[in-house]
């Protein structure tokens, strides 16, 4: 008995060390290019080494890289994907022959982070943030259901994007941030209110409620505080530092207006241009 055991340890020992060098090569491979706020990924991919995208967001290949090959799993995860606010299906890409090169980045300014995700883990994500991972992850969704709060409040929140590895080995993903980013880790019982539209990814073993913002729910509807999601610990999240709601808000305020040619940004150009 005891030999057998010491079989099944020196077993485990090894598959963890392969698994170690797995991701250890991954990382050595993958460069970092740009200053903050406007940066993209450069992976080296070596013969028979696979890298999984969302679709559309490879910059270039060089060198021997097979190109992208259309990868789906089910239909009930793709379906699933689709309602979380990710693509239905994945983009993935192979190293053949010397290796090559592969970019691949974000069309929002900001930054990227790098997750690494272990066995019989999960992370909520944000909807549209994921950008590339190991080819052993799958993305699914969570719908969260809390009445009220979780009826008006869902615009990020009410369904969200997960991810997990499906073969039993630890994997890495990469999700684009919408300006820079700030990693907390919380306590046993400390809590933390995030703005929905600022909430990047979190440990799936923290649940999460829809709150408020505002003191009352009169200010959380019309005084700009709106919803957040709130988390207790312990665990590990990350928000981000700029909201794509916001900012398509500010940027429809200078669209053209249909009847009215002098309220926009357009406008104005065109009028300078007749001086």
């Amino acid at each position: 008995n005891q030999e057998n055991q010491e079989n099944q340890e020196n077993k485990k020992n090894k598959k963890n060390k392969k698994n170690k060098k797995t991701i250890s090569n991954t990382e050595s491979s993958i460069k970092k290019i740009g200053a903050q706020g406007s940066v993209f990924l450069q992976l080296y991919l070596k013969d028979k080494q696979e890298f999984m995208t969302t679709p559309g967001a490879v910059l270039y290949m060089k060198g021997d890289i097979e190109k992208g090959e259309v990868k789906f799993d089910n239909i009930k995860s793709g379906l699933w994907r689709l309602f979380g606010g990710e693509s239905l299906f994945y983009s993935k890409y192979s190293g053949i022959n010397n290796g090559g090169i592969i970019a691949v980045g974000t069309d929002l300014p900001g930054d990227i982070i790098d997750i690494s995700i272990n066995t019989n883990e999960e992370w909520y994500i944000s909807r549209g943030s994921y950008l590339c991972s190991t080819t052993n992850i799958i993305i699914e969704s969570v719908v969260k259901t809390q009445g009220f709060f979780g009826l008006i409040g869902s615009g990020e929140g009410g369904i969200l994007p997960i991810i997990k590895t499906t073969d039993g080995n630890s994997g890495k993903f990469w999700l684009g941030a919408y300006g820079s980013f700030e990693k907390i880790v919380l306590k046993a019982q400390e809590k933390i209110l995030v703005d929905n539209g600022y909430f990047l990814a979190a440990e799936k073993k923290m649940d999460y409620t829809i709150e408020k913002m505002g003191k009352t729910l009169t200010s959380s509807l019309f005084g700009g505080e709106g919803f957040g999601m709130q988390f207790i610990g312990p665990g590990t999240l990350y928000i981000q530092s700029k909201n794509i709601s916001n900012f398509a808000y500010i940027l429809n305020s200078y669209m053209p207006k249909s009847g009215n040619n002098n309220s926009s940004l357009f406008s104005f150009s065109s009028n300078e241009n007749n001086e």
